[in-house]
């Protein structure tokens, strides 16, 4: 380790810098590590929260696109076909898909109401973080902006503590009280996540409605067949 140092310190002191260093390259090391490691952190952590709240915040999560019907008889009967093909696939995505990323919403969530406030009721913090996860898909259809401020708030908001409480960016332990607790509720998140898929279902629906289109995106364009 010291060996290591000595070299990379080496290394620092043959770079021609455009200032000369106020101090030796090891104590500028010893400066700049704890502060390289703590950006890198914080980056990492925000590239993930950024991509993590673009999705659970938007409104489509599956697209369903249709082929735009050939020309002929058998062009137009194909395409019929593959897009009712696509419309079940799309149904099931949202029946089997679905449930398994709302599981990941809802731990990830539950993960930072525990962070925020360990000695809560476990009921509490059950109902707390489904909360969250529900707020953000139903804004989702109001407004994707709306939604994303909300599903980015709370985990801005841990980073922000973290920083200020000089608290490591991980708990160095995992609260296994809370985590049978949370086992021992399994009746009762199984209900809250059959809500929110039922909850989106009707949203969807409601959806189509509003818009008179059952297609998430622009259509594809389909080969082209005899007249």
């Amino acid at each position: 380790m010291y060996t290591s140092t000595a070299a990379v310190s080496s290394g620092v002191a043959q770079i021609p810098l455009p200032v000369p260093l106020p101090v030796s390259p090891d104590v500028a090391l010893r400066t700049w590590e704890p502060l390289a490691l703590r950006a890198v952190v914080i980056v990492v952590y925000l590239i993930f929260i950024f991509e993590f709240y673009r999705f659970v915040a938007r409104r489509d999560i599956f697209k369903l696109r249709f082929r735009r019907y050939a020309r002929g008889v058998i062009g137009r009967s194909v395409e019929s076909v593959g897009n009712v093909f696509r419309i079940v696939l799309y149904v099931v995505e949202y029946l089997v898909v679905y449930p398994v990323l709302t599981i990941v919403w809802y731990v990830f969530y539950l993960f930072l109401v525990v962070l925020l406030a360990p000695g809560i009721d476990i009921r509490l913090l059950l109902v707390t973080a489904m909360a969250i996860v529900t707020a953000i898909r139903v804004t989702a259809y109001y407004s994707q902006n709306l939604s994303q401020d909300l599903a980015k708030m709370l985990p801005l908001g841990i980073l922000g503590a973290l920083i200020l409480e000089d608290s490591p960016a991980l708990p160095s332990e995992i609260p296994v009280d809370v985590i049978v607790a949370v086992a021992e509720q399994w009746e009762t998140i199984l209900l809250y996540l059959l809500f929110l898929v039922l909850l989106e279902f009707v949203l969807r629906i409601g959806q189509v409605l509003a818009t008179q289109r059952l297609q998430t995106g622009g259509p594809e364009e389909g080969v082209g067949g005899d007249d």
